[in-house]
């Protein structure tokens, strides 16, 4: 999902808050805050929450993490795939050479036979 500004919205905190009828005050509480200036630093994208922090905004609303931080958690399961892939490759690629050089052994050993 984009935003006006062709940027992707990393954050959907504002939307939930609100939609549970809390302030930005009343949720820092609930969060362990003890203003509504870090919420509005993380409702703006200016600050990363803690895992913690995460965990306790999902406590809060209701809502899971990962549906939070949609934006965010999307482009960490990219960058894992990518990850993921080219580990797969690189074991397929060992195995492959593992396979040549057994075959090249058991050539060898039936020429000495």
């Amino acid at each position: 999902m984009k935003h006006s500004h062709r940027r992707p919205l990393n954050y959907y905190l504002r939307s939930y808050r609100r939609h549970a009828h809390l302030t930005q005050a009343r949720l820092a509480y609930l969060l362990g805050a003890s203003t509504g200036v870090k919420v509005s630093r993380y409702e703006s994208g200016n600050r990363v929450p803690s895992l913690e922090t995460g965990l306790a905004y999902e406590a809060a609303l209701g809502v899971p993490v990962c549906t939070l931080f949609r934006g965010r958690c999307e482009e960490i399961a990219e960058q894992v795939t990518k990850r993921r892939r080219k580990l797969e490759a690189k074991k397929e690629k060992r195995q492959r050479v593992g396979s040549a050089s057994r075959h090249r052994a058991s050539d060898a050993d039936s020429l000495a036979a």
